[in-house]
């Protein structure tokens, strides 16, 4: 079993192709438009990561953060919304933050699956 849950990579591929270009870590690329620091563990966090805690479902490999080049988060987080029944519960997609300038999206498991689970900060 690999350290990323394959339906957020799964989910993350089709929210790419749906919406355009999207940075979940930049370590590797200082020249984008996003300050390369601020996203070093949008994707898996161990416990290097200064946000790592043990109970994120960043830690299991079944959440990133996610910030779209041509669109808003806000603007994605809408489309999720309108379309869960139809496109992203049949992916798995269970979960979104909201009231942040990112895409939160993760797979974690409910106990009352079927409906979109939203978090505030």
């Amino acid at each position: 079993m690999g350290l990323l849950d394959r339906d957020m990579i799964l989910i993350d591929q089709f929210l790419r192709e749906r919406f355009g270009t999207v940075i979940i870590n930049s370590w590797k690329d200082n020249n984008n438009e996003v300050d390369a620091d601020d996203r070093n563990w949008s994707g898996i966090r161990t416990g290097d990561s200064p946000y790592y805690s043990y109970w994120s479902q960043h830690s299991f490999g079944r959440a990133s953060d996610k910030i779209f080049m041509k669109i808003s988060a806000e603007e994605v987080r809408q489309d999720i919304i309108k379309n869960y029944h139809q496109i992203y519960l049949p992916m798995g997609l269970t979960c979104i933050e909201a009231n942040v300038n990112w895409l939160h999206s993760d797979t974690r498991r409910l106990l009352n699956p079927g409906e979109l689970y939203i978090v505030y900060p």
